[in-house]
């Protein structure tokens, strides 16, 4: 009978203790979605004011809470490029790219931005290959395609240059996305 007696409280104690980390773990992820609302309308704010270093320090914070958030690490890495912290943005990107799964939208805008950063350190190579990734996932994406053409310009290789953006403005009048 102390036996059973044990055993039957000792399973009400498990019961119990089950029953209280799943509420505190629920009460946790509530008050992590509130700091992370919270952090996204600062940074909003920061971001209309142009206190591009505040939005860093922000995204930092943010990032420390969802650290596998692809969009958080690739908007740190756009105002990164705003700051011509070209190798902060880089690693962001990457960081982006690494994590990001959501398909070729939000993958591509990230390739993209990599290879501006390169581009922007005269890493034209690094800015071609980065590029040409885009373009395979996206190829009529005029964007990518301006980019490559600038990066082509700025090789060396002038008329290949002009022809990929000249091919981007006729993408633009083409695309029914275009206003």
């Amino acid at each position: 009978k102390a036996k059973n007696f044990l055993f039957l409280f000792s399973l009400i104690i498990l019961l119990n203790f089950n029953i209280f980390a799943s509420i505190f773990h629920q009460n946790l992820y509530a008050s992590d979605l509130m700091m992370k609302t919270n952090l996204l309308q600062k940074i909003d704010e920061k971001y209309q004011n142009k206190d591009f270093k505040g939005v860093i320090k922000d995204y930092d914070k943010y990032i420390e809470l969802d650290p596998k958030n692809p969009e958080a690490y690739g908007n740190r890495a756009f105002i990164k490029m705003k700051l011509e912290d070209y190798r902060g943005a880089i690693k962001d990107y990457g960081k982006a790219i690494k994590l990001s799964s959501n398909g070729f939208l939000d993958n591509n805008k990230y390739w993209e931005g990599r290879s501006l950063a390169k581009f922007y350190l005269d890493d034209y190579r690094g800015g071609l290959n980065d590029i040409d990734k885009a373009l395979k996932m996206q190829p009529y994406d005029n964007r990518a395609k301006y980019i490559k053409g600038m990066i082509l310009y700025s090789k060396g290789k002038k008329k290949r240059g002009c022809i990929q953006i000249r091919e981007s403005f006729e993408v633009m009048e083409k695309s029914p996305w275009t206003y």
